[in-house]
């Protein structure tokens, strides 16, 4: 269709004309959804909208803030360490038992455990196959099926 023959469907769609009853039901409507339009307009005004994004951005940026002044406010109010004139000597304390009951047992449940992690595992394997590993997949998938 080129654009001659639409305006003239148009313009043949404007012309007819159209029951009483139907252009007041039209007309009711309208009026109806004009009002309903006002009172949504009228509850929430256009600046109300920009206002509500603009409080949460500043909202979010006053929490930082305080974050920011709360860490620096932190770290300048610890006091400084007085600088000494010996010089520090470093000392090597005498080691002990953090658990005094775990005894210096060498057959010690913890220290076989250690023992045993460290020991070469005859089961692993170093060296993968690919073969090997689609075949041990489709054992999974037929156990998994039933099959």
């Amino acid at each position: 269709m080129n654009e001659e023959k639409l305006k003239q469907i148009l313009k043949n769609i404007g012309q007819t004309e159209v029951p009483p009853d139907v252009a007041h039901i039209a007309e009711q409507a309208s009026q109806r959804f004009a009002a309903t339009l006002n009172i949504m307009q009228a509850q929430r005004p256009p600046l109300a909208t920009f206002f509500i994004g603009f409080k949460r951005v500043a909202v979010a940026a006053s929490i930082l803030f305080t974050f920011a002044i709360g860490l620096s406010a932190g770290r300048w109010s610890r006091p400084m360490p007085p600088a000494s004139r010996l010089p520090e000597i470093a000392a090597y304390a005498q080691a002990t038992a953090t658990y005094p009951a775990a005894g210096k047992n060498p057959d010690s449940f913890w220290r076989q455990k250690a023992l045993a992690a460290m020991q070469p595992r005859p089961y692993s394997q170093t060296q993968f196959n690919q073969t090997a590993l689609l075949n041990g997949y489709k054992q999974y998938l037929k156990e998994k099926h039933y099959e």
